[in-house]
């Protein structure tokens, strides 16, 4: 069977508001380039599905287009 690899980031990034799924920075952070490097570390992991605290899954690339 296979097997996806997940990362679970909290509230590292957090979904759209109503019908927009692509992921967004948190409303509260007070070091943008320290969240950014945080981002950059877990897709470094090459996770397949990524889970906010709040919101639908993203893929890799809606992260990337983020970042």
């Amino acid at each position: 069977p296979s097997t996806k690899t997940l990362a679970i980031v909290g509230d590292l990034m957090r979904g759209g508001i109503l019908f927009n799924k692509k992921p967004h920075y948190p409303f509260f952070v007070s070091d943008i380039l320290m969240l950014r490097e945080s981002i950059r570390r877990i897709m470094k992991l090459s996770p397949e599905i990524i889970y906010p605290s709040h919101g639908r899954p993203f893929s890799p690339v809606d992260v990337k287009n983020l970042l």
